[in-house]
């Protein structure tokens, strides 16, 4: 193994439960704002929701003093430089650890999460292309720059690289219907059945 595979540290989050996951990904769909609005899911139901990557996220971070970057997906580096890699496989399972109105924090590792927006950010230009892509929960980098932008996890920051910038989260529909199924509005009882009103004259 060459010295610069030995200086990568590569953390392949949820690769070994990939084998496990509960849903094919022909019974997966897109996570957006109207399944949330269909299916009426409010705080208490999204964590109860297993989530899935569409596709694979690469981060890394160069660790060194001297010249360092990314250029066109590339690695740039000098002789003793070494960075760090997260890869999250795509269709890795993960959990919702927190939400509010268009975001949500996805957990693919304990102790560690993203976040995922369906808000414009600078996807206007995926929209104009793909009309179905509104709506959907992206990777949310404070940056984007095309295809790289910066993600914070913990207080480091890395570079989201390659398809990083269109991965979005999925459910399983098996689990949707599920939580639509045992989702019921109880109307109350009365102590008489009929309207009792005017059934006794006083």
């Amino acid at each position: 193994m060459n010295s610069r595979m030995n200086n990568v540290l590569l953390i392949l989050v949820g690769a070994a439960l990939l084998g496990c996951a509960s849903a094919p990904a022909s019974d997966r769909l897109p996570f957006t704002d109207s399944l949330i609005s269909e299916y009426q899911l409010d705080s208490r139901a999204k964590p109860q929701l297993q989530y899935y990557l569409s596709h694979t996220i690469r981060l890394v971070r160069s660790v060194n003093e001297g010249d360092k970057g990314i250029a066109r997906g590339r690695l740039i580096s000098d002789n003793g430089l070494w960075y760090q890699e997260i890869v999250i496989p795509r269709g890795t399972p993960g959990v919702a650890v927190g939400s509010g109105q268009d975001w949500l924090a996805v957990s693919f590792s304990p102790g560690t999460y993203l976040y995922f927006i369906s808000r414009g950010q600078n996807y206007d230009w995926l929209w104009d292309t793909d009309r179905a892509a509104s709506g959907r929960y992206y990777l949310y980098a404070s940056d984007w720059r095309g295809e790289f932008g910066t993600i914070r996890i913990g207080e480091v920051d890395f570079q989201a690289i390659d398809d990083s910038h269109i991965a979005h989260l999925l459910v399983d529909k098996r689990a949707l219907y599920s939580e639509q199924s045992d989702r019921r509005v109880l109307g109350g009882r009365r102590l008489y059945p009929d309207d009792f009103e005017g059934r006794y004259n006083y």
